[in-house]
């Protein structure tokens, strides 16, 4: 009996594993129609609607076109859900020019991904019930309802066999415009049913063959089909027509694109052609002058302040030898250091963007070598800065004059040459006002625009020491030299002393956290951790979500936590309204957050956004939060 027992559970576990859970398949038509469980883990479950359709036959894609409809799956079981969530594979377009017809659809075989969360109470269910509603068309389309039962282990489980299954079609489904990144889109209205979409700066082998496939989606706008292609230099023109007249609105709209294997979609707006030179020349006179403020509004956030001693410590120098010279050169060597930590800042920024790695700002304090190499230059240059290091020994190694001149004089050029690095490298986990519109357009644009941008930045922080070269007396105004300057050092230590420790904390974070520990050692009881897929739930359901993108390394998110996010006043209308409240923790490297901040051309933390009816797509705080304008935009 025990062997019998032992066989039986045996064998049902082999063949789980191996072959997976399924459901009973539908039958209609010769279309056979099944449920794939690929994995569970926790209370998510990654499942695939499995089709297989008859020749000739078809089925709908989310956005099918002038007829038809897409498949839609339902849990009957709906207090054991939370959310259930489509992911569509790229389709094929057909055009029917007799009845002027665009269908985009499915043939053969195709499995749409779903994602389901179940509730925390219902995580070890044995088994969830659907319901499928589809349209399955040849000559005439037949709508199709289906009843599928699909049993569930009550452990985490994942089956290979399945998961190869989904994942195949997964990788077909068009996901927000990333590593593609360089590529610049302009869409313009050539005529009154035309639009014209040029893909432009796109980098071609002519050893590789390229196809693209593209649909254009606007809701307020009639079916459009893609009437040609044109492959170019450095890019590809689209032309889409439509059987009706175009109106534009200042909506987005969607553009579908597939590139050989890329599979990618990029919102964009539609404009009247028109000559536009002038306004894309004002356009970037804009981005121009916020770049310059940009760099300049760095010199005033928190994150500056660890190597904020560091500068008083030289401005308190030059009071002490009142001598214009040593000013101006001190100076000049400080604006140095800023413009070329910023030149360096762009020239990786290029490199690394042409072999399709993303980037963001701040992220390299996910990186415990950066962090080892900062605390270390910090260290280093503190103790030079404060005359505990003395290198003029390194005249006797070297005849050089200029070398010579360098040293000399409380080593001026080492000095202020590394505060100038310094102060710029710890201002990175920060974006301010202006500094996310500079950095999303230096990381999204052309290559070459990135280089001005950054240096108009670097010139914008290095303003304040620029007037000090043409105007040195402005430091006489200080008081002179005495007793309070021992207190201002001793000030300045504490201060150093304390960035030491913030520095030291994030890197030991990295060898006694893993990133999932450091997750849930840091979840807070109101807020959820991000999902992208229970975000949209969430938005497609008009429920009022607030998103907050945060990190440990990032000291203006912990500004706006203090002041405003924790605050219990905040706190109480939050809860009292019913928002939904995610936390998405950069402090670790993390893809699916760096992904979705690019969605919304962002680079930089912190990040807020909410959602709501009023504001389905989505209102962008400012760097900074304020409690009056926070709960301004909440009651809205």
């Amino acid at each position: 009996m025990e062997l019998k027992f032992f066989l039986t559970f045996f064998c049902f576990f082999f063949y789980s594993t191996l072959f997976g859970l399924e459901s009973k398949i539908d039958i209609f038509e010769e279309t056979k129609v099944n449920i794939l469980l690929g994995e569970k883990k926790g209370n998510s479950l990654d499942i695939g609607l499995n089709f297989s359709i008859e020749k000739d036959w078809k089925i709908y894609w989310i956005y099918p076109g002038d007829a038809g409809s897409a498949p839609i799956l339902t849990v009957l079981d709906s207090k054991k859900y939370d959310s259930i969530t489509p992911s569509w594979p790229f389709p094929e377009e057909e055009y029917d020019q007799t009845t002027g017809l665009i269908s985009r659809i499915y043939k053969n075989n195709i499995i749409i991904p779903y994602k389901i969360f179940l509730k925390k109470n219902y995580e070890n269910i044995d088994e969830l019930r659907f319901k499928l509603e589809y349209q399955i068309c040849k000559d005439i389309c037949i709508p199709v309802t289906a009843n599928f039962i699909l049993k569930i282990p009550k452990d985490n489980y994942k089956n290979q066999i399945n998961i190869k299954k989904i994942d195949k079609y997964k990788k077909t489904v068009p996901k927000s415009l990333l590593s593609n990144s360089q590529i610049n889109f302009s869409a313009r209205k050539i005529e009154s049913n035309k639009i014209l979409l040029k893909l432009s700066n796109m980098s071609f082998s002519d050893k590789k063959e390229y196809i693209l496939k593209s649909i254009l989606i606007d809701k307020e706008f009639p079916e459009l089909r893609t009437k040609y292609i044109a492959q170019k230099k450095n890019g590809f023109d689209v032309l889409f027509e439509s059987e009706e007249e175009i109106f534009l609105t200042d909506n987005s709209s969607i553009v579908f694109i597939k590139l050989n294997d890329d599979v990618f979609f990029h919102k964009l707006n539609i404009s009247e052609l028109k000559n536009e030179t002038s306004q894309s020349k004002y356009e970037l006179l804009i981005i121009f002058i916020t770049a310059f403020f940009a760099g300049f509004i760095l010199n005033f956030m928190p994150c500056v302040l660890p190597v904020l001693g560091i500068k008083i410590n030289n401005l308190l120098k030059q009071t002490e030898n009142r001598n214009n010279f040593y000013v101006k050169l001190s100076s000049f060597y400080l604006s140095l250091g800023i413009l070329s930590t910023f030149i360096v800042f762009s020239l990786v920024s290029i490199f690394l963007r042409s072999i399709g790695i993303s980037l963001g700002w701040g992220i390299q304090f996910q990186s415990p070598i950066f962090l080892i190499f900062l605390l270390s230059l910090l260290l280093i240059f503190t103790a030079i800065a404060f005359d505990l290091i003395k290198i003029s020994y390194l005249q006797k190694y070297f005849s050089n004059n200029l070398l010579n001149r360098l040293v000399r004089k409380n080593n001026l050029f080492i000095s202020n040459y590394t505060t100038g690095i310094l102060s710029t490298l710890l201002a990175t986990p920060c974006t301010a006002p202006m500094v996310g519109s500079a950095i999303s357009y230096a990381l999204s644009q052309n290559y070459l625009l990135s280089i001005p941008i950054f240096m108009l930045m670097g010139l914008g922080k290095a303003l304040p020491y620029l007037l000090f070269i043409i105007k040195p007396n402005i430091l006489w105004y200080l008081p002179k030299p005495g007793i309070w300057m021992k207190y201002i050092k001793f000030l300045i230590g504490l201060l150093l002393f304390v960035s030491i420790l913030w520095l030291g904390k994030l890197l030991v974070n990295h060898y006694i956290y893993s990133d999932e520990n450091y997750k849930v050692q840091n979840t807070y009881n109101m807020w959820e951790e991000f999902d992208k897929d229970k975000l949209l739930f969430y938005i497609k359901n008009n429920e009022k979500v607030l998103l907050d993108i945060t990190a440990e390394w990032c000291i203006n998110c912990k500004i706006n936590k203090k002041f405003v996010l924790e605050d219990k006043g905040i706190q109480k209308y939050l809860k009292d309204n019913n928002i939904k409240l995610m936390r998405a923790d950069w402090t670790f490297p993390d893809k699916n957050i760096l992904d979705f901040l690019k969605e919304y051309n962002r680079y930089g933390i912190p990040f807020n956004i909410f959602f709501s009816e009023s504001y389905p797509d989505g209102f962008i705080f400012s760097e900074i939060l304020r409690k009056s304008s926070f709960l301004k935009i909440l009651e809205n």
